[in-house]
């Protein structure tokens, strides 16, 4: 081999691309969506538990099935609404100061 010539590596290089803008809406419905998968397990554990004691206190008011279904479809529809929000305020937030400071970084090939 030329001592001119130079070893290419055989595994493509990766190269770090910076993200300086995220599109606020995609980002808050799948945030939002994923909030509200994690709500709604949540939302069992809570709907069961309420429930049991709801159906062991005498005199509660509400029956222990339907305020455990109220939780579990409740849950959901929060985590959904808080999910949307806050990754909405926070794609805005990145979106202002990424071209100031420099965005994330991430490999791609």
């Amino acid at each position: 081999m030329d001592e001119t010539q130079t070893m290419q590596p055989s595994v493509p290089t990766t190269k770090l691309k910076e993200i300086i803008e995220v599109p606020v809406v995609q980002l808050a419905k799948v945030a939002g969506v994923v909030y509200a998968v994690l709500f709604f397990i949540i939302g069992i554990f809570y709907g069961l538990g309420a429930g049991v004691v709801a159906a062991a206190v005498p005199n509660f008011g509400v029956s222990g099935v339907f305020l455990a279904i109220l939780i579990i479809i409740v849950m959901p529809i929060l985590g959904f609404i808080i999910g949307f929000v806050e990754s909405a305020i926070l794609a805005l937030i990145y979106n202002f100061i990424a071209p100031r400071i420099g965005g994330i970084q991430v490999k791609v090939k």
